[in-house]
């Protein structure tokens, strides 16, 4: 067995490094090929199917290089315009199915992680190949990357990360050979391009210094020069690029103002965004790193989302926080000790430091406490971390002209394990990733604590509500999670909302009239939530309790027509009919085009005898829709009302001619 192991180790050695890239890309295609039936999942929805600037295929190039600023949702992407072009081009080359993004995830994955194994050798080109080789074989087996394999929209990250890595390696080149200057420019441009496809990818500048600091033969002036001259051009670069975006910001919140649109409280993502001192967001944050170590090294369970309160506030009393504090500390200690001796251990470390950083919430807190897709980047320094220590625990020599005695199995059977069982694990866990209700059942039973989490499963169970065969029993546990939602804190704004509306559509009143009482409490400044109210009152009749509601959200939402059409019904019906008729005016005046206001006031007018301005009205409905026949029958009743029964006749006879066969 000893020699066996120490064969294959020397095959690899040996081996034409396209031939080992070729079986790491296809390794990778087919540890992920169980994801391309998969249908779109989470933001996916957001970012893709309903993006204008995706969901049909490419539009004109300079619009995804502007950055629109409004309430929708889709605007709050952020500024990654190679990314939304990526995503156009699968459904303008090969289709809106979901099953297209998915294999262009996993191809540009499969290219990823060809080029960790080349950059990796080129990096180190003093080192064995079995070195790259068996970090890139983690890097590709690791489940903690299937988040941003199998979500389509984290294609972000993997794109980003493949810009980083091929503007080290060309910029890499140009340290080795000072005169080919286009390799330089090279780098620059594949580093701005990082850039262009997620934010931070701004992190790979403070990476080149540790590129160049670890080449041998060097000298150190040349390195201080190499090390701060691409930082330097690329940040400013960015900056421009970054300043462009701004530039060419197209504001859409006219569109959006004063209807009402409300995100929901950023807590809800990330505990940090609670009232807190400097010191309480930095201990969390240190305590967030250990938990991506112990994800890293234990990666089960993962999970989809650790928001609001599965990772709560916390200070640097907490255990966790200490632990984690003297685990990175002893880190760094043994990063500045390895400078000279070990390059790639010193490499491996800053690389994870500095790639981590702007997910550890100490520069700004982000919208998410933590997450997998966060951890593809910083995952390839933490690879290299533990095969460089197993590697050196077990006495491998890490030299590319070795020689040594065969080796002892150890290390073959212990990284064979490793590797099997994270393979086995990524491709059960690709399978979570099928849909959100696969999704949100699989982790719900370790998302307890997460309000977010209760509130996406409620929603996803209730597109299964129409086909259920046992409705009672789906009933009450979607109420359940959506109440789970609100009990673990009172900011659960859509809990609210959903829930309630799902009260009133069952007939349950009295609760939903609970909930939307208890919503308009927390949220006083909300539209949504006092015109839900409003509305609930007004089907169940109760419209003098449903015009203050109303009113209400009227004045927090000004541009939004269905609240004034309600209200407008709501004060006719209430006894204020005067007011009514003025509201449903103001509205067709606003909206002369649409068949809706008039055909109200129509009915407004008859039912109060103003058979002057009830004709009129009616005449310009009929002119919108001149062979409804609802709307026929509909005229013929108010008029049959007022006694003009020869009118009434006439609309009947005309509704008889339209459902007369032809």
């Amino acid at each position: 067995m000893q020699r066996a192991f120490h064969s294959l180790f020397l095959r690899i050695d040996n081996a034409s490094p396209w031939v080992l890239g070729l079986i790491l890309a296809t390794l990778s295609f087919l540890q992920y090929n169980n994801t391309l039936d998969h249908d779109h999942v989470l933001d996916d929805l957001i970012v893709v199917t309903e993006n204008p600037k995706v969901k049909d295929g490419l539009v004109e190039v300079g619009a995804y290089f502007e950055q629109a600023e409004s309430q929708m949702v889709e605007d709050q992407y952020g500024y990654r315009p190679l990314t939304l072009i990526s995503l156009a081009l699968d459904i303008e080359l090969l289709g809106k199915g979901a099953e297209n993004g998915h294999l262009m995830n996993v191809l540009y994955f499969s290219l990823l992680v060809l080029i960790v194994f080349f950059f990796l050798r080129q990096l180190f080109p003093q080192t064995r190949q079995l070195l790259p080789f068996l970090v890139a074989l983690l890097f590709l087996v690791h489940p903690i990357h299937v988040e941003a394999v199998a979500n389509i929209k984290s294609r972000d990250e993997i794109l980003a990360l493949t810009f980083g890595l091929l503007g080290l390696m060309a910029y890499l080149k140009w340290v080795r050979m000072p005169k080919q200057w286009y390799w330089a420019v090279a780098g620059l441009v594949s580093l701005g391009s990082a850039f262009l496809c997620k934010e931070n990818a701004m992190t790979y500048l403070a990476l080149v210094p540790l590129v160049v600091l670890v080449q041998p033969g060097l000298s150190m002036r040349f390195k201080a020069l190499a090390s701060a001259m691409l930082p330097f051009l690329a940040g400013g670069l960015i900056a421009v690029l970054a300043l462009q975006g701004q530039a060419n910001t197209v504001d859409n919140m006219g569109l959006t103002e004063g209807t009402g649109i409300f995100m929901e409280d950023p807590i809800m993502g990330n505990a940090i965004f609670q009232q807190h001192q400097p010191p309480e967001r930095f201990a969390t944050g240190t305590g967030i790193l250990l938990r991506y170590w112990k994800n890293f090294l234990v990666p089960y369970p993962l999970v989809y989302y650790s928001g609001y309160n599965q990772i709560p506030l916390t200070n640097f009393g907490d255990p966790l926080v200490i632990i984690s504090l003297i685990f990175h500390l002893g880190l760094l200690a043994l990063m500045v000790l390895s400078f000279r001796r070990h390059p790639i251990l010193f490499f491996a470390i800053g690389y994870y430091f500095v790639t981590i950083s702007i997910y550890s919430h100490f520069v700004r807190p982000l919208s998410d406490a933590m997450a997998d897709r966060f951890l593809l980047s910083p995952s390839l320094g933490m690879s290299m971390i533990l095969v460089y220590g197993l590697m050196a625990l077990l006495k491998v020599d890490r030299k590319k002209k070795a020689t040594e005695k065969p080796l002892q199995p150890v290390l073959a059977l212990g990284m064979a394990g490793l590797l099997i069982t994270f393979s086995a694990l990524t491709y059960s866990r690709n399978q979570a990733w099928k849909d959100n209700l696969t999704l949100f059942s699989t982790d719900i039973v370790h998302l307890e604590d997460c309000a977010r989490c209760h509130f996406h499963y409620a929603q996803a169970l209730g597109t299964t509500y129409d086909q259920s065969p046992n409705k009672q029993e789906l009933q009450r546990e979607i109420i359940l999670h959506f109440r789970r939602a609100i009990e673990i804190t009172d900011r659960a704004y859509n809990s609210y909302i959903v829930l309630g509306k799902m009260y009133y559509s069952l007939g349950m009143t009295v609760q939903g009239n609970q909930i939307f009482e208890d919503a308009v409490k927390y949220y006083p400044d909300q539209a949504r939530p006092w015109f839900e109210l409003g509305l609930g009152k007004y089907q169940q009749r109760k419209w003098q309790e449903a015009v203050p509601a109303l009113s209400k959200a009227g004045e927090l939402a000004p541009n939004r027509e269905d609240i004034f059409f309600y209200l407008a019904w709501a004060e006719f019906r209430s006894g204020n009919p005067s007011r009514g008729i003025e509201l449903m005016r103001q509205l067709q005046q606003q909206a002369p085009d649409k068949v809706l206001f008039p055909e109200s006031l129509t009915e407004m007018y008859l039912q109060t005898g103003n058979r002057l301005e009830g004709d009129r009205f009616a005449s310009m409905t009929l002119q919108f829709k001149p062979n409804n026949q609802q709307l026929l029958q509909k005229l013929a009743q108010l008029y049959s009302q007022l006694g003009d029964t020869a009118l009434a006749n006439d609309y009947m006879r005309q509704v008889r001619d339209l459902a007369r066969p032809r």
